[in-house]
């Protein structure tokens, strides 16, 4: 072989090896310092007690860790990115934005992009998003994340985290046995959790070993937190589902998004009666197992039983739909103009009676008189 030659394949073997353990950069405060040392045997902390970022580009790139923290101790900045069909799993957990009641400023941030990106931790075990800290968990573009008990804004009765979950685009997807928004809440209802479901999004609730598999909207006093299911294709699938569990929590389906309930849908089971509340417009859509098409009551009556016991059987402003911009109780709305209810016979919804809340009326009237004007000028020219 010519000595030129064998330099230039010696330097392209260089670059090679060089741009693909680039694929996965460490940078600040990431402890163990080189993805060699991340197994499921070491703890692994981006952003310990500094800031500290885990980049992840390429589908061969993965690393392991026991727990996983992003975002560790006070002051703390952590942040992962993943992309590119890139993965990392935990052997037992993932906290986000980890501290506890005298460390309360640490931040964490994952963003998870693209189809085969994927975020791993057991179904038996819980994880969080917002412990004591301020906790942000992005799933796009088709990337998925899937773990146990999943607790959003979590701390103690004093010092409460702050948990956001954003699950947006076809393909991307959150499984979970069991999620709580608003795990634990302070004496004041300020808000600390969300979770957004966005642009054919999806989250699913099930495999719970007990066979539960619950979402909790609101689990605590004053915990306040909001789960917005917006778009067509967005889904949010869960066995049971439970908003103000003890008071309040707000579930708001609109733009064709979808929410399934194959079990139980309670509302202030334990709490006051008419906290929580499910808002519903332009073509939001709730699914319960069962046929009550008949009439709303016949609709509320697949609904838990405790959410009877709790409002006594009247069951008033606890699913709302937009009225002129202004969320009012759907027992005013008349039905077959504010809102439609159709058993399923066939399909992925077969067995389940569906509740719509169609386009406002003023959009449906100001769309026909836009038709009628531009077909007024048309005939004119």
């Amino acid at each position: 072989m010519k000595k030129k030659n064998f330099i230039t394949i010696c330097f392209g073997l260089m670059l090679f090896c060089g741009l693909a353990s680039a694929a996965i950069t460490f940078e600040g405060a990431v402890i163990p310092a080189t993805p060699a040392e991340w197994n499921d045997a070491n703890v692994g902390s981006i952003g310990y007690a500094g800031t500290g970022t885990v980049t992840m580009t390429e589908s061969t790139d993965s690393l392991a860790a026991s727990t996983l923290y992003v975002g560790h101790a006070n002051s703390s900045v952590g942040t992962l990115n993943m992309s590119g069909g890139s993965t990392l799993t935990t052997a037992t957990s993932f906290i986000i934005a980890n501290g506890t009641a005298t460390h309360t400023t640490g931040k964490g941030y994952v963003y998870l992009d693209g189809a085969g990106t994927k975020l791993t931790a057991p179904s038996s075990n819980a994880s969080y998003i917002g412990k004591f800290g301020t906790g942000y968990v992005s799933v796009k573009n088709g990337a998925q994340l899937e773990t146990g008990w999943l607790n959003l804004a979590s701390g103690d009765t004093s010092v409460v985290g702050t948990g956001r979950l954003v699950v947006e685009g076809a393909g991307s997807k959150v499984k979970s046995p069991t999620m709580v928004l608003g795990h634990k809440a302070t004496s004041s209802a300020s808000q600390r959790a969300w979770l957004d479901i966005l642009d054919g999004g999806k989250v699913e609730i099930a495999d719970d070993p007990s066979g539960k598999s619950t979402i909790f909207v609101g689990y605590v006093n004053y915990s306040n937190p909001t789960a917005t299911v917006d778009g067509a294709g967005s889904t949010l699938s869960a066995v049971n589902l439970e908003a103000g569990r003890y008071d309040m929590g707000r579930l708001v389906i609109t733009n064709s998004g979808l929410v399934t309930v194959s079990g139980l849908l309670c509302m202030n089971v334990y709490g006051t009666v008419n906290q929580a509340d499910i808002c519903m417009a332009t073509r939001g859509k709730l699914a319960l197992y069962g046929n009550g098409s008949a009439n709303l009551d016949a609709f509320f009556g697949l609904m838990g039983i405790p959410t009877w016991e709790a409002a006594g059987g009247a069951m008033t402003n606890v699913i709302k739909y937009d009225a002129s911009g202004i969320w009012t109780d759907i027992h005013s709305a008349t039905p077959g103009v504010d809102y439609n209810l159709a058993y399923i016979t066939s399909g992925d919804l077969a067995g389940y009676t569906v509740l719509t809340v169609p386009e406002p009326a003023t959009v449906g009237l100001l769309t026909i008189g836009m038709i009628t004007l531009f077909a007024g000028r048309n005939k004119k020219a």
